[in-house]
Formats: structure tokens, C-alpha cells, sequence
């Protein structure tokens, strides 16, 4: 045993210090589909013989007592990663489905390709140059793109990252969703954690590629895992709904929790909805302060409402109308359209204000400009009593029809009641 495991080091020590461009025969490489992406078939292999790039390939099944049935087509290497190759065929070909384990027939495989080198940081710190315009440089996104390709060509993922955003933005090169995904991938599989979490948007959002809920869960995990905090938060919303998993509210609820102490706004905000409405933690109006605040300070208007309402309410921490109306209006001068609704509540009711119909309309006609709902409905009674404005029942029905279109039933009696349907 002790001599079979010494030949098998030696023989293995041989093969890792082999020079790169030697290359042992003809191979058959096993490996499983792990994506198609347009024409794109990514394959995950078992070994660490790759494919090089350019290198034409068979690509086909194992069938028993058939040996090699191969898809028809002809297919050629686009990339290869660690343990990752990227094929595209030549001309029209069927392509394999994820999961599919499959088998390439490679005359020239190599070893994996070396980490990135000097050169290739050095290409993509000359592609920032370009990008930003700086270090003596103008600006110019055919330079910065052709840089970045340099660098991405050695493997450098945070370039195949930054060419997947040009493509996003159409920045030297038209808006692309396929090609973004390509890059955004390229970067993610070699444990990118940025491009990581950009391929589970793409994902989720059905974005350049089909949407697949159960890979965008596969991906946020691992950027999450690596503690990128949108990842962690997206990873809550992904338990709460049941996106590409069974609805866990303590999984999902953990998650918001770790994205949130970490400091992400959104996790904070969603983690004090949860503490408001007691969905999988106990009810808790002042944790739900806690982090309405933590996520105001990063500028979250929703949460401001929230704050505002808590103090409107006495919910979670004594009632007080300033404190309220100061948290409405910071949210409702940043354009957040229930705090203008709540404005006009305050003015109506005279809570920390003089009761003044004129400021009622105002912040009503200021939220329904901006497509809610109840503030639609409220401003078509206004019009249609003549309060705070002149009595005026075609402004009043068109701010009705406005509401009844998104549902508001209250709305559509209204409209039934003037015979305006």
C-alpha cells in the first residue's frame, strides 16, 4: 500500500510539473452540464485535464454497450476555467440540459491554466485607466474594453466581472444580456464573489438567460457565503417567497439578519417589516425601530414611513406627532409617495400640524401624481366635495378612474355612484 501510494505521488508530482504546452494524447473527459446559455454549453469536469481554447470537440453521452454516442455537430472550446469549459458549436448542433452528465472527446488536452499572472493585473489596471479617464489617459471605453479582454484572457476575474458590466450598460460595446451573463459566469466559477451574485440576479430575473430560481439560489449562496450582503438578503426574500426552495421563515429570517448586521439597507428594512408584522420572529415594535433607523441613516424612505407611522401610532416608542410628521417629510421630500399620502393624514387631522384642507390636497395631488392608489381615491373626494379645492366632478372621476384601474374598490363605487363608470 505504502509503495503504490509513493508511485502514485511521484506520478502525480510528474504530471503537475509538466511545462503547460506539453500535453498528454487524445483523452475522453467526463464532466456534468452545469449551464446553456444561448448557444454556450458549460460543463463542469471531473478531472484536471481541460480542453484548450479553440480546440474543436466532440461532445456526447456515455451509453452503455455504445460507448460514445456523440451529439451531432461540431463544437469548439470558448473557455476554460479551473475544472470549467465553456463550448459553442460550430454551426447548428443540439444542445445537452443542465445536469446531464456528458462526455468530451479531446485530442489535445492540457492542464488547468495557471492563476492570473502580473500581466494580466497590470491589462486590467491599464482598462480602468481607460474607463475612468485617469493616470494621464481621456476617457475611452473601446480602449478599457480591449484592456479588460487582455486580462480576462489570462484568467483574471475581476476583468470578465467588469466586461459583463460594459455589456450591461452598453459602454463600447452594444447592451448585450447574453454576452453579460457569458462574462459575469466566466468570473462567478472561478468563486468571483461580485460576478457570483450578478449571475443569480440574472437568473432570478429571467436576464440574458432563462430564469431558473434554483440556480439564482445556488449562486446567491455561494456569494453569500463568501458574506456578500445583497446575496444574504436576496437568500431571505428567496425563503419568505419560495423562490427555488420550500418557504422557511427562520431560514429566511437569518439570512435578513446577517445581511443587516453587516449593514445592508435593504435587509435592514426588510428585518423591521418582519419585526411589525411578527412573520418569523415574535412581534417587536422597538427592534422594528431599531432597524428602521439603521436603515434611514443609509437614506431608506420606507423605513422613515415606518418610523414615522411607529410614532404616529405609539408603536414601539411613545407617541409623538412632531417626531412623526418629521419622519414623513424627510421620506416625502426624498419623493416616497405614502409619506406625501401620510403628509396630507397629518394635516387633515391636525396631528402635529394646523388641521389646512389646502396642505391635505397638496400632499394628496403629490403622492397620486405619482401613481398611489389611495392617494388617487382621497383627491377624487376632495374635487368631489369641494374641499380644499373648487367642487369639480370630471377632475374628481378621472382621479377615481385612476384608482378603480389599480383595484381600488372603493374607487369603482364611486364611479358607479356617478353613474362615470
Amino acid at each position: 500500500m505504502v509503495l503504490k501510494r509513493t508511485w502514485m505521488v511521484l506520478l502525480l508530482g510528474f504530471l503537475f510539473c509538466m511545462p503547460v504546452q506539453n500535453t498528454v494524447g487524445a483523452a475522453e473527459l467526463k464532466g456534468k452540464v452545469t449551464a446553456v446559455n444561448g448557444s454556450t454549453v458549460q460543463i463542469q469536469l471531473d478531472g484536471d485535464l481541460l480542453p484548450r481554447v479553440g480546440d474543436p470537440v466532440t461532445i456526447g453521452f456515455k451509453v452503455p454497450g455504445l460507448g460514445l454516442v456523440p451529439l451531432e455537430g461540431q463544437w469548439h472550446v470558448s473557455f476554460t476555467g479551473t475544472a470549467v469549459v465553456e463550448a459553442e458549436p460550430s454551426g447548428t448542433a443540439p444542445q445537452p440540459q443542465v445536469g446531464q452528465l456528458v462526455s468530451i472527446q479531446s485530442a489535445q488536452p492540457g492542464s488547468a491554466p495557471a492563476p492570473a499572472s502580473n500581466a494580466a493585473e497590470t491589462a486590467f489596471n491599464r482598462g480602468e485607466d481607460y474607463f475612468h479617464g485617469r493616470n494621464g489617459v481621456a476617457q475611452d471605453y473601446g480602449r478599457a474594453l480591449a484592456s479588460y479582454r487582455e486580462a480576462a484572457d489570462l484568467g483574471y476575474a475581476k476583468a470578465q466581472n467588469k466586461i459583463a458590466g460594459m455589456y450591461d450598460k452598453g459602454l463600447g460595446v452594444p447592451r448585450d444580456r447574453v454576452e453579460e451573463v457569458k462574462w459575469y459566469r466566466r468570473a462567478a466559477v472561478q468563486g468571483y464573489a461580485k460576478s457570483q451574485h450578478n449571475l443569480a440576479n440574472a437568473y432570478f430575473n429571467g436576464s440574458g438567460v432563462a430564469q431558473d430560481y434554483g440556480q439564482a439560489l445556488a449562486w446567491y449562496r455561494k456569494a453569500a457565503d463568501q458574506g456578500v450582503p445583497q446575496s444574504q438578503n436576496q437568500l431571505g426574500v428567496m425563503y419568505f417567497k419560495g423562490r427555488g426552495v420550500a418557504v422557511d421563515y427562520a431560514e429566511g429570517i437569518r439570512w435578513y439578519r446577517k445581511a443587516a448586521e453587516a449593514g445592508n439597507a435593504t435587509a435592514q428594512h426588510n428585518l423591521a417589516c418582519n419585526y411589525i408584522e411578527g412573520t418569523g420572529v415574535a412581534r417587536d415594535y422597538e427592534q422594528a425601530a431599531d432597524w428602521c433607523r439603521k436603515a434611514v441613516d443609509q437614506g431608506k424612505t420606507g423605513c422613515a414611513v415606518m418610523l414615522g407611522m411607529g410614532y404616529e401610532k405609539g408603536a414601539g416608542v411613545a407617541r409623538d406627532y412632531a417626531a412623526a410628521l418629521k419622519w414623513y417629510r424627510f421620506a416625502a421630500d426624498k419623493g416616497n409617495p405614502a409619506a406625501q399620502f401620510n403628509m396630507g393624514i397629518m394635516y387633515l387631522k391636525g396631528h402635529g400640524v394646523p388641521r389646512d384642507n389646502g396642505m391635505v390636497v397638496h400632499w394628496y395631488r403629490k403622492s397620486a401624481d405619482q401613481g398611489f392608489a389611495k392617494a388617487q381615491y382621497y383627491l377624487g373626494t376632495k374635487y368631489e366635495e369641494g374641499i380644499g379645492v373648487p367642487m369639480d366632478l370630471d377632475v374628481a372621476v378621472h382621479w377615481y378612474r385612476l384608482a378603480a384601474k389599480q383595484g381600488r374598490n372603493d374607487a369603482k363605487k364611486a364611479l358607479a355612484r356617478l353613474g362615470r363608470q
